[in-house]
């Protein structure tokens, strides 16, 4: 449901309100909503067509994969599974063709090939063969399971730690961002910049924590011990 412009900031306003009053602190909320926004839509197969973001967001999130490119990074990004694989392909900017990355597990993401062959094209019966397994050169275009990057990437994108609500800390900055894509299922964000490829993991534990806890029964004979603020 797409909301009129009145109502829009109404509706964000209420569920920041809503948030804020549990998590304590509008940054830690704010960043809470966005990405339950970017997991709820990335779950979706096909997800990225239509969803815009804000030019600077703030993730709950941890560095887990890094991955410097040997050619810059284009503005499209797309996750397709094959089997029992995923397989992310970066769009290049410089010229025709993806740079592809394995990441089935993506603390451990590594590349299928660094670039582009010198006579990349559009079509899906160009192979790469790795580790005995032949993949697409290109993403599939038909395929309904892909998950694309959103257009519009944020330009930054904070890398934040909430274990503490109230004051929440800022642990990277990716800047200069050329592509993002959140995988959803697996609570994943990929972003490409000039410094390569960044692999997130969102933080649900941490998002749990900030959750509100029940008032502390400050009567005479209450446990000493409570799970309460």
């Amino acid at each position: 449901m797409i909301a009129r412009n009145g109502e829009s900031n109404i509706v964000e306003e209420k569920a920041l309100q809503g948030i804020a009053e549990s998590a304590h602190g509008y940054r830690t909320a704010r960043s809470i909503l966005l990405i339950a926004l970017f997991l709820a839509v990335a779950a979706a197969p096909g997800a990225g067509a239509g969803t815009t973001t804000p030019k600077s967001i703030d993730l709950p999130s941890r560095v887990i994969a890094h991955l410097p490119l040997a050619t810059p990074a284009g503005n499209q990004m797309v996750l397709q599974r094959q089997g029992d694989k995923r397989y992310l392909y970066i769009q290049q900017a410089s010229k025709q063709g993806y740079i592809i990355v394995e990441v089935t597990q993506p603390e451990f993401a590594s590349f299928v090939n660094r670039q582009a062959p010198s006579d990349a094209n559009d079509s899906t019966a160009a192979k790469v063969e790795t580790g005995g397994q032949e993949v697409a050169e290109v993403p599939d275009p038909a395929s309904k399971t892909s998950i694309r990057s959103i257009p519009g990437a944020p330009e930054t994108v904070n890398v934040l730690d909430v274990s503490d609500p109230e004051h929440a800390k800022t642990l990277q900055t990716i800047k200069n961002v050329t592509s993002f894509l959140a995988d959803g299922s697996r609570g994943i964000f990929y972003v490409t910049n000039d410094e390569g490829l960044w692999v997130l993991k969102h933080n649900r534990e941490q998002i749990k924590k900030a959750e509100k806890k029940k008032p502390c029964d400050l009567k005479p004979g209450a446990a000493v011990i409570q799970d309460c603020q």
